[in-house]
C-alpha cells in the first residue's frame, strides 16, 4: 500500500473524500480545492503551470487542486486535459452528479477503482478499497498474465485489470468518468502518444541537440523542490549526472548528489574516477557517497512494505530506500533521477541494421554491423543474425525445439519469448500463456521502441515504496512528455552514431558534462547486483518452499533447480534472470498478503489537508 494518496466514494448519497497516511506526507502528496459546486482533489505535482493559465485564459489560481479545478472551470474535461505533470485529480462536481478522475502520460500516481454499490469507488492504492468492497480475492487471470509477463523492469503491468478480481487500474493518460446518477462508468484514454508524437524534419545531431537541451532544461527546472532541498542520482554516467549538473545550475539552492561507491568490487570501482571528474566540473554540488559493496539484490527483502500487487523490482527496493533515506538526510524531498534516456537516445544495434535491411540497404547494413562490433564487443556476424531474426515471427525465434515444445524451453536458454519451465503444462495450456507472453511483447517500430512502449515505463515503483516512507519522491526529467515526444520525433539515424554515446543526448549536454564522460566507452554492466540472489539463496529457497500456492500454477522442484542455476551463471542472459525474478516476487506477495489485508487505512479529515474547514460534500 501507498504511504499516502486518498480514496473517493461516489453513489446516489453523494460523495465521500477521504485522504490517507500520516499528516505531514499526506499535506505534502495531496492538495483539495473545494467551491458550492465541485471539489478537486489531486495528488502530485503539476508542471508548467503558467503555460496552462495562458492557454486556457486562467488569471488566478492557488495550489495545484486550484489550478486543476479553475481548468475545469474553466473548459470542463478538456480544461483538465490541459494540465502538465506527475498527478491524478479527481473532481467531484455535484452541480452535475458526476466524478471525472484523470491520469497522467506517464501514471506517476497509480489509480485504482470498481463499480460498487450502483456507484464507484477509487483510490491511489488498492488497500483502501479493501476496506469498501465486500470480498477482496487473487485474480486468477492477472497471475497468468504476470506469470507469463516478459519483462522485470515494470512498476505496473500495462494491463486494465489488476491483481485482484473486479478492481480495475486506470492506465496512464486515461480519463474515468462516472455518473452517480445513472451508475453508469467510462474510461477513455485523453492522450496517445501516437498522435503527440510529430515526425520533426531535423538534419543534424547538433540540431537536434539544442532542442533537446531547451526541453530538459525545462524539465529539471520544473521538477526542483519547491519546498526542500533537491538532490539527484549521480552515477557518472551520461543521464543522472547530466542532469544533476543541470539542476546544480538551475537551482537556487544546493543540489545534493548521491552516489553508489564501489571499492571491493574492481569493476565498479572504476565508475568512481567518472564521479570524481563531473564533482570537479561543479564545485557547489553537495557530494554524499554511499558504499555500495554491499547492497545487492534481495537485501531487506523482509523489511519489504506489503504490496498492492507483485512486482519485480523488490529485490532493489533496499538500495533505492538507502538512496531516499540518504537524501531525506540532507534536507532534500525530491530526488531527479536518469532514468528514461535509454529508452528515448540509445539505439539498439540489431533493430537499427534490421531497418536497415528492411529498406533493401545490406551494404549499409553490412557496414553499420561492422561499427557497432567495435564499440560493442559484438562481431558483425551475431549483429546480423540477429537483425534477420526480427524478420521471423516471434514464435519462431527461439528456434524449433521450443516451436515443438508450445514455446516452453529450460532455464539455460530461457528469453523474453519462450514459457519458463516452472509453471505447469496445465497451467500454460489452461491460461494459454505462450500467447499471452508473446503479445505483451514491447512494441517497436522505426529501428527503435515504437510511441507506445513508454507505456511499459508508466509508474514509479521506487517512489510509491522506497520514496515515501522517506518523504521523497524521485522525479524523472526524461520521462516528461516535452521531452519524451521531441526525442520519439527526432529520426532514428541521428541516434545511429555508437560513437559518441547517445549522440543526440551528447550534444544537448556537451557544454554540462566533462569530455571524460562525453568520451566514455559504454557503461559497465551492473549485473553484479545479482550477486544477492547468491547470498540470499537460503532465504529465496524458504519462500519457494513455504510459499503456499495451487500445484497446478507452479512446479517448485523446477523453480528451485532454476535458482540454483542462476546462482551459478547457467543463464543466456537478463532476461533468463528476469523471468525468474518475476516467479519469485509473485511468491514474495502471495506471502506477504495477510500482513497487507492487515495494515490499517489511516483516515484524515479534509481539513487536516487543506488547514481549513471543508466545503460539505
Amino acid at each position: 500500500m501507498l504511504a499516502a494518496g486518498f480514496s473517493v466514494v461516489a453513489d446516489l448519497r453523494g460523495f465521500v473524500i477521504r485522504p490517507y497516511g500520516p499528516r505531514r506526507l499526506a499535506q505534502r502528496l495531496v492538495c483539495i480545492d473545494a467551491t458550492a459546486t465541485r471539489t478537486v482533489l489531486l495528488m502530485g505535482q503539476l508542471f508548467y503551470r503558467d503555460d496552462t493559465r495562458r492557454r486556457l485564459g486562467i488569471a488566478i489560481a492557488g495550489n495545484d487542486a486550484g489550478l486543476a479545478g479553475a481548468c475545469y472551470d474553466a473548459a470542463g474535461l478538456n480544461g483538465l486535459c490541459n494540465l502538465e505533470g506527475d498527478f491524478v485529480v479527481a473532481v467531484c462536481d455535484r452541480q452535475k452528479s458526476k466524478i471525472s478522475v484523470l491520469r497522467d502520460p506517464m501514471g506517476y500516481y497509480p489509480l485504482y477503482f470498481a463499480r460498487h454499490g450502483g456507484g464507484l469507488v477509487a483510490a491511489t492504492s488498492i488497500r483502501p478499497l479493501g476496506d469498501l468492497l465486500p470480498t477482496l480475492e487473487p485474480d486468477p487471470d492477472y497471475a497468468a498474465d504476470y506469470l507469463a509477463f516478459p519483462y522485470d523492469t515494470c512498476s505496473e503491468l500495462p494491463l486494465r485489470h489488476t491483481a485482484y478480481r473486479g478492481i480495475e487500474r486506470l492506465p496512464p493518460g486515461w480519463l474515468l468518468e462516472c455518473n452517480v446518477a445513472t451508475g453508469g462508468v467510462t474510461s477513455r484514454p485523453w492522450w496517445r502518444w501516437s498522435e503527440r508524437v510529430q515526425q520533426l524534419p531535423v538534419n543534424s545531431v547538433a540540431e537536434a541537440g539544442a532542442l533537446v537541451r531547451e526541453k530538459l532544461e525545462g524539465a529539471v527546472r520544473e521538477r526542483l523542490s519547491r519546498n526542500a532541498l533537491t538532490a539527484s542520482h549521480f552515477s557518472g554516467g551520461f543521464d543522472s549526472t547530466g542532469v544533476a549538473l543541470l539542476a546544480s545550475r538551475i537551482s537556487r539552492t544546493e543540489v545534493h548528489a548521491l552516489s553508489l561507491v564501489w571499492e571491493m568490487r574492481q569493476r565498479l570501482a572504476g565508475e568512481t574516477e567518472f564521479i570524481r571528474t563531473a564533482l570537479e566540473s561543479d564545485p557547489h554540488l553537495v557530494w554524499h557517497p554511499i558504499p555500495a559493496d554491499d547492497l545487492l539484490d534481495y537485501d531487506g527483502m523482509n523489511a519489504l512494505p506489503p504490496l498492492d500487487e507483485p512486482c519485480t523490482m523488490g529485490p532493489r527496493w533496499h538500495t533505492f530506500a538507502v538512496l531516499a533515506r540518504t537524501a531525506a538526510e540532507a534536507g532534500a524531498d525530491v530526488v531527479l533521477s536518469g532514468d528514461g534516456a535509454d529508452g528515448l537516445f540509445t539505439i539498439v544495434p540489431r533493430f537499427y541494421v534490421a531497418e536497415l535491411l528492411r529498406k533493401g540497404r545490406c551494404q549499409d547494413a553490412w557496414r553499420w554491423a561492422t561499427r557497432y562490433s567495435y564499440a560493442y564487443g559484438l562481431s558483425a556476424g551475431r549483429i546480423m543474425t540477429e537483425a534477420l531474426q526480427d524478420f521471423l515471427p516471434r514464435r519462431l525465434r527461439d528456434g524449433l525445439s521450443a516451436v515443438l515444445r508450445g514455446g516452453r524451453t529450460e532455464f539455460d536458454t530461457l528469453t523474453e519469448r519462450s514459457v519458463p519451465p516452472w509453471l505447469t503444462q496445465r497451467f500454460v495450456r489452461h491460461h494459454h500463456l505462450r500467447q499471452r507472453t508473446l503479445a505483451m511483447q514491447i512494441p517497436r517500430a522505426r529501428g527503435g521502441f515504437a510511441e507506445e512502449a513508454q507505456t511499459y515505463s508508466a509508474g514509479d515503483w521506487m517512489t510509491w515504496y522506497a520514496g515515501f516512507p522517506n518523504g521523497v519522491t524521485m522525479s524523472r526529467p526524461f520521462f516528461d512528455p516535452r521531452v519524451a515526444t521531441l526525442a520519439l520525433g527526432l529520426p532514428r539515424m541521428l541516434h545511429a552514431e555508437p560513437w559518441p554515446m547517445k549522440p543526440v543526448l551528447a550534444a544537448a549536454l556537451r557544454d554540462v558534462l566533462p569530455d571524460k564522460i562525453l568520451l566514455r566507452s559504454r557503461k559497465l554492466h551492473f549485473g553484479i547486483f545479482i550477486d544477492g540472489m547468491a547470498r540470499r539463496k537460503r532465504e529465496l529457497g524458504a519462500l519457494v518452499r513455504d510459499t503456499p500456492i495451487d500445484d497446478d500454477i507452479l512446479d517448485k522442484p523446477a523453480l528451485l533447480d532454476s535458482l540454483d542455476k542462476a546462482v551459478l551463471g547457467l543463464h543466456q542472459n537478463q532476461w533468463t534472470v528476469g523471468r525468474l525474478r518475476i516467479a519469485l516476487s509473485y511468491l514474495s506477495w502471495l506471502s506477504t498478503r495477510p500482513a497487507w489485508r492487515q495494515q490499517q487505512v489511516l483516515p484524515l479529515q479534509l481539513d487536516e489537508i487543506t488547514g481549513a474547514p471543508a466545503t460539505p460534500l
